[in-house]
């Protein structure tokens, strides 16, 4: 995790780094990604993901009134 500290913009308090994970993946949690293009229907009634770029989502969340605010991580180029 990164030395970056935020503040709440809702409180004014400090908002703590973390991630979103989503465990519909046999059970094991996955890191959230966005990816770029729109996604179509797939054969079972799924989302078909497009094939674009996928970047990781960091989430920070306020610890004291739960607002949570996510970000696409920037690569390490720019």
């Amino acid at each position: 995790m990164s030395s970056v500290t935020r503040t709440c913009p809702k409180c004014s308090k400090t908002m703590e780094q973390g991630l979103l994970a989503d465990h519909s993946h046999y059970g094991l949690p996955v890191r959230q990604t966005w990816i770029a293009g729109e996604p179509r229907k797939g054969m079972l009634g799924g989302e078909k993901m497009p094939k674009g770029r996928e970047i990781k989502i960091t989430t920070w969340m306020c610890g004291s009134c739960g607002y949570l605010e996510s970000y696409a991580e920037r690569s390490k180029s720019s």
